[in-house]
């Protein structure tokens, strides 16, 4: 019995097409099944209620799970920011089993939203909206330990990536799993304006350049996967703190390509977390 459906008023819906939900031996039990009762329960009226704890994202936060997340994520399609706020709420819960919360930090996606540029004429509000970004992302960085890392999943258009911040060492990681470059000068700049707030924050005299190393992680086999590779870039991350303080983030992330049982682990382990809010 589902203890956790209500009812969300406020929410505008974009249209979702429903599928059929034909079993794929591609495609991991717990998702299916989790497919199978969201077509059957959820309409654009309702929606599964995850009520997630303090120290998550600061307060209590509630995550409303609704078709339109469910259906993209089974088919492999691009997925939206509550399907990446969910799994980060999963490796959360790992963190603190082997009390390791004091090790990772994670930032909000819904707080740093994507702003498309503004034309040349409007300069000075296209740095008014970066500059906003950037304080934002700056008080989470504030409520950083030292040694902690934040991660930063970000759509910067279309495409998810995931930085990764050392806001006392003023080093940033970039996971793109299109490029090993930096591409978008604009989020570039928010994350170094960030941590010069940071520091004037902390009353902290910094380095004069923030320190970027792009790390050559694992790339997409296609033009949807990127959140799908976000998940598994913090779960890997996750997975091997022991052996990036020994050594360094970088050296976790040796392969070409996440294989599909890789990208299947992180499906499984996202309904299952579902899950456990529909079931007594």
């Amino acid at each position: 019995m589902c203890t956790f459906v209500i009812f969300n008023p406020q929410r505008k819906r974009s249209v979702v097409q429903r599928n059929n939900p034909i079993i794929s031996s591609s495609v991991p039990r717990s998702l299916h099944l989790l497919y199978c009762y969201c077509n059957r329960a959820l309409n654009d009226e309702t929606n599964i209620s995850m009520i997630c704890e303090e120290g998550f994202f600061d307060d209590q936060y509630e995550i409303l799970v609704h078709l339109e997340d469910i259906i993209p994520f089974y088919h492999l399609d691009p997925i939206t920011a509550n399907c990446i706020v969910i799994y980060m709420w999963h490796l959360y819960k790992k963190l603190k089993t082997y009390n390791n919360v004091h090790k990772i930090r994670f930032v909000n996606p819904h707080i740093i939203p994507y702003v498309a540029c503004v034309t040349r004429l409007d300069k000075n509000s296209k740095f008014e909206q970066l500059n906003e970004r950037a304080s934002v992302l700056a008080d989470k960085l504030s409520q950083a330990s030292r040694n902690q890392l934040v991660l930063v999943p970000h759509n910067v258009g279309y495409h998810w990536i995931l930085t990764v911040i050392d806001p006392y060492k003023e080093t940033v990681y970039l996971l793109d799993s299109l490029s090993h470059r930096i591409r978008d000068e604009d989020w570039k700049y928010v994350v170094d304006m960030s941590i010069r707030l940071f520091n004037s924050n902390k009353a902290k005299k910094g380095k004069k350049h923030v320190t970027w190393e792009v790390v050559k992680g694992p790339r997409q086999p296609d033009a949807k996967q990127c959140g799908f590779y976000v998940m598994r870039y913090m779960r890997d991350i996750i997975e091997e703190l022991a052996t990036i303080e020994r050594d360094s983030l970088r050296s976790i992330f040796i392969k070409p390509q996440y294989s599909r049982e890789e990208i299947d682990e992180v499906r499984y382990e996202w309904a299952e977390c579902i899950q456990d809010y529909i079931y007594d």
